[in-house]
């Protein structure tokens, strides 16, 4: 049990992590930047996260509107979102437009908008439970997560969990919660279904005949069950105060505690398939009275009329059923193993942060494709793509943000260069590399010159960079020449030569290597 706990747990804490790291690389440009944010760029930036990190529901924009600044923040909105309201929830569980008072903070921007659209224009100061963390994040300046809820948008019957990050106005000094209560421009907000993160961190685990329980013990007095995953199914087949209990009266139960953005969470592992159905048919005294005299009776019988021959045949049985269940538990394990190995091969050649090729793929592919090319007397060209002052743009956005930056350039590259000849690849830090075969040269510096404009287009901003407003890139392209490259080590040097030219020239721009 402790093995099978020990993956569960560090699964399990390791999504919540990346939850994490996703709202800081969001809270990284709204820190930085001295411009609001729009709603185009909330939705780049937020695409890239949600693909790469499973189990989000939603990531919000959350701005401060106070009271005097309702109507004119409700018309602003109105020219793009026709009848827009800052809403509540009424004790009827309807949606009813707020009345103004003090601080409002309504959901503003949301992505993906696709099942969330409930959730635009609620007033999170108008939910108690809501406010209560939301107040917390501000006073701290911390990431804070809140106790169990039920979300504005949902559908079945989960709870949910949000967590605030706050954001304050540019370049204002707040060590002191005076200062951040008047300073506070909003909150980068995370929303999250429980039974979808479990389920997310226990999606790559083999099943071992094991129920999980969730449960927050913030307040010891009062745990709260947040979700519950059964290996055999059945989450909602359990009543709640079952559930919390019994992990307190199995011999076996295993449990180990996380703390998530300020709360105190417990992981409880209890063996057995369809345990607590078990356990209330077995609790009872009169059945298991009625269990003890049927065993006595039926054992008496047996011992009776069972004769040797019986009971030979009994062990052969028994003996083929355990031996056809090693066979078994041996194929399955064999079948493991080979998924295993396949996906320990393709993760060993790509990057895991922009699922781009990595370095590794690169050189495999490249002198592949070399020697083809010098054989065939087949077109080979090689682009080397370099963000332009990144160092800048990682010290002022914060790592997180520049991880996320170079998830939007590699999306970028991956949707430009997506034909069966062209392989791009995170060639090391911000440097990427594509190989492309068969193509024309004239078409592969036009298809190099349009990943320059596409990165720019989206508009990423980049207030240190010394070329533009934006992130941009620069690009140095090379062409095989049989006469000229006689090993790899020459096209990438002419390729990097071209690369450095675009710099030297003033980059955000393509240089093609003579020759």
């Amino acid at each position: 049990m402790g093995h099978f706990a020990d993956e569960r747990f560090r699964s399990l804490d390791d999504h919540i992590r990346h939850y994490e790291d996703a709202l800081a690389a969001l809270h990284g440009f709204y820190r930085a930047n001295e411009n609001q944010v729009s709603r185009e760029q909330f939705h780049l930036l937020t695409k890239p996260l949600m693909k790469r990190i499973h189990g989000i529901q939603a990531l919000e924009w959350i701005p401060r509107v106070p009271a005097d600044d309702l109507p004119a923040f409700e018309a602003r909105t109105q020219k793009t979102y026709l009848g827009f309201q800052i809403t509540r929830r009424d004790k009827q569980g309807l949606m009813s437009p707020v009345i103004p008072a003090g601080d409002h903070f309504p959901v503003y921007f949301v992505e993906p908008f696709q099942g969330n659209e409930a959730a635009f224009g609620f007033d999170l100061a108008s939910d108690p439970e809501r406010l209560d963390a939301l107040n917390q994040s501000r006073d701290t300046s911390q990431l804070v997560a809140s106790a169990r809820i039920t979300l504005v948008q949902e559908t079945e019957s989960q709870y949910g969990m949000l967590m605030f990050l706050p954001v304050f106005e540019h370049g204002i000094t707040t060590n002191s919660t005076e200062a951040r209560r008047k300073h506070l421009r909003g909150f980068i907000l995370g929303v999250f279904r429980l039974g979808d993160i479990v389920e997310q961190a226990l999606a790559s685990l083999a099943p071992r005949d094991v129920d999980l329980l969730l449960v927050d013990i913030t307040e010891r007095e009062t745990p709260e069950l947040l979700a519950f995953h059964s290996d055999n199914g059945g989450r909602e087949t359990v009543p709640e105060t079952e559930l919390v209990m019994l992990g307190n009266r199995h011999p076996d139960t295993h449990e180990q505690t996380m703390q998530v953005a300020g709360r105190t969470w417990s992981m409880v592992l209890v063996p057995g398939v369809a345990y607590p159905q078990r356990s209330r048919f077995w609790l009872h005294p009169t059945m298991a009275l009625i269990g003890v005299l049927l065993s006595s009776v039926m054992a008496a019988y047996l011992g009776a009329v069972l004769s040797r021959k019986a009971e030979v045949e009994h062990a052969v049985r028994q003996r083929t059923i355990d031996l056809t269940g090693a066979v078994t538990r041996l194929s399955r394990t064999e079948a493991d193993l080979r998924v295993a190995n396949t996906k320990l091969d393709y993760l060993s050649r790509v990057d895991e942060l922009t699922g781009l090729a990595n370095r590794r793929s690169f050189d495999e592919t490249l002198d592949r494709e070399f020697r083809r090319a010098r054989r065939k007397a087949a077109s080979l060209s090689l682009i080397l793509c370099d963000i332009d002052h990144f160092k800048q743009y990682n010290d002022r956005y914060g790592h997180p943000a520049g991880d996320l930056c170079l998830q939007l350039i590699s999306d970028t590259i991956r949707a430009t260069f997506r034909r069966g000849g062209d392989q791009p690849t995170r060639y090391g830090g911000e440097e990427f590399a594509i190989i492309i075969s068969d193509a024309e040269p004239q078409a592969v510096v036009q298809t190099a010159e349009k990943l320059r404009r596409d990165v720019i287009v989206m508009q990423l901003p980049h207030e240190d960079s010394k070329t533009d407003l934006f992130v941009s890139v620069s690009l140095g392209v090379a062409f095989y020449h049989p006469e000229r490259h006689h090993s790899i080590t020459e096209l990438i040097s002419d390729t990097d030569a071209a690369l450095y030219e675009a710099k030297h020239l003033g980059r955000n721009r393509v240089v093609v290597a003579e020759g």
